[in-house]
């Protein structure tokens, strides 16, 4: 009874497969050590959320126009078709202002960072921070203006605790919600 050896040829060609396919990871592995070539090959530190806010313009004026819509429809939709779903746009841009808020708060301290680290980073910086603000801006200019719009509705919509605070210190006055 024989038993069946691996073909010295197949077991050459596997290992040297194996070592090529390795090789780049390895290479890049080295490369990563060497100054130079590790701040093109590393994980820039803010680009996770670079890529949050990289297009943050679309956003914002979706939610400009959502808002101009929704504060017309007060006088113009004589049926009421747009209030019908004003409680959750409502919540939603009030989770979104907070989302923003939190990530702006994130951002903050790495554009700050950044600046501190290399004058490239600065354009970056001012570009990220700028998506931001401009979203933050337009959130809280809708939220201000749907509240100013439907004062008397704002009981209707049922806001958690945390939202009814939130849309207080961003509106300004007591919204009775």
């Amino acid at each position: 009874m024989k038993t069946h050896q691996p073909d010295p040829v197949v077991e050459f060609v596997k290992n040297t497969y194996k070592k090529v396919t390795q090789l780049p990871n390895k290479v890049k592995g080295a490369l990563k050590r060497k100054p130079f070539f590790s701040y093109f090959l590393t994980e820039i530190p803010d680009s996770s959320l670079h890529e949050l806010f990289i297009d943050a313009q679309l956003h914002t004026w979706a939610v400009k126009a959502m808002s101009q819509l929704i504060v017309s429809s007060y006088q113009e939709d004589h049926y009421g078709v747009a209030q019908r779903s004003l409680p959750v746009v409502m919540s939603a841009l009030v989770n979104l202002s907070q989302i923003v808020d939190k990530h702006a708060k994130g951002t903050l301290a790495i554009s700050r960072q950044s600046a501190w680290h290399s004058s490239g980073a600065t354009l970056q910086a001012v570009l990220l921070t700028g998506g931001r603000h401009s979203l933050k801006a337009a959130l809280h200019m809708a939220l201000h203006n749907i509240a100013s719009v439907f004062v008397k509705e704002l009981v209707v919509f049922q806001l958690s605790e945390a939202q009814q605070r939130y849309l207080q210190t961003v509106v300004g006055t007591k919204t009775n919600c």
